[in-house]
């Protein structure tokens, strides 16, 4: 009845009604529950013509089914995905009540409005595809507040691909499989594994294992602490978020690259992204400082960037042969 009292002063014409004594007090406490300024001056009418007990017998019905719907909505929630496009397209569905709803878009939105900015993207036109980034960045990394110690949270979830040895090593079109279905790019696949196990496996034309080699990828922890200690947060030019950042080989693997601290650096994973799959390269110059190189081989500059230049979410990806791959992952010769 406490709450009933307290809705009486948004319901003017019920108020109204008390204080000319149309209704009494027991109708009209028992009209707050489910009143609302649209359905009032119907209610006051009817209320007049029946018994208190009817009043309340609306409003313990109008309660019963909205607690039904409520927990119908809640039996119904939903979470589905699914693959097309051959295995290259992840497709995610969700139903939910609107509160749990709400909580999501309030996240996505928070995480979008932080997360960095992609060169080319900084139009309203790229809002869907920051939240589809920030997604991403809340199922990866959680909340990924600002200062967090990485020795004190979650594990990162883990992503198992399979590549073609021989697809890896041309950089040819052949895609890994991931081992939850889907295919990517091999260039997918090698931002995964800068920071993973690679396991070398050699097997007969039967599929039997003749050998099997783990090579860790992951740097250990006092090494991230030590890059994240001396860079502080994103090394791409104009970023510095310390939120969703993880250590790359400058010089990849596969080319010689060793780790340590020299071949090393923090990224973000928006940035990482454009290191392996869209052809910038990175070079550490002997004074210890990156330079950074857009896909044209231009040198990239900090400051405002062309709408639409360099990187567009539809480009093809760049693929380099081995040695030209070498050459570019160096950055150019001065």
């Amino acid at each position: 009845m406490v709450d009933a009292a307290r809705a009486l002063p948004r319901l003017p014409r019920l108020s109204e009604a008390l204080q000319h004594g149309l209704l009494g007090p027991d109708k009209v406490l028992e009209l707050a529950r489910y009143a609302t300024p649209a359905t009032e001056q119907d209610l006051i009418g009817w209320a007049r013509r029946v018994s208190v007990t009817t009043v309340r017998r609306r409003g313990e019905l109008q309660e019963r089914a909205a607690r039904e719907q409520a927990e119908r909505l809640q039996r119904e929630r939903s979470c589905t995905f699914y693959l097309s496009d051959g295995g290259r397209r992840f497709h995610l569905e969700a139903e939910l009540p609107a509160a749990e709803g709400a909580r999501i878009a309030a996240a996505i939105e928070q995480v979008a409005s932080a997360i960095p900015v992609m060169p080319g993207e900084e139009d309203a036109r790229y809002a869907a595809a920051r939240r589809a980034d920030a997604l991403v960045a809340l199922c990866t990394y959680g909340a990924g507040r600002e200062g967090e110690d990485p020795a004190t949270t979650p594990p990162l979830p883990r992503v198992r691909a399979t590549v073609v040895l021989h697809a890896r090593v041309g950089m040819e079109e052949h895609p890994a499989e991931l081992e939850q279905g889907g295919l990517v790019h091999p260039a997918s696949a090698e931002r995964l594994a800068c920071t993973g196990v690679l396991e070398h496996l050699a097997e007969s034309r039967t599929g039997r294992i003749l050998a099997r080699v783990a090579e860790r990828r992951t740097p250990p922890a006092w090494m991230v602490r030590q890059v994240r200690y001396r860079d502080g947060g994103c090394t791409f030019p104009g970023c510095g978020t310390r939120a969703y950042t993880e250590a790359h080989h400058i010089r990849f693997h596969r080319f010689g690259g060793k780790m340590t601290m020299e071949n090393l650096t923090l990224l973000c994973s928006f940035h990482h992204r454009l290191v392996h799959e869209h052809g910038w390269r990175i070079r550490r110059e002997p004074a210890g400082e990156l330079s950074w190189y857009r896909p044209d081989g231009r040198r990239h500059h900090p400051g405002p960037v062309l709408r639409g230049a360099d990187v567009d979410g539809m480009r093809q990806l760049e693929v380099f042969g081995p040695f030209e791959q070498e050459q570019a992952r160096d950055g150019p010769d001065p």
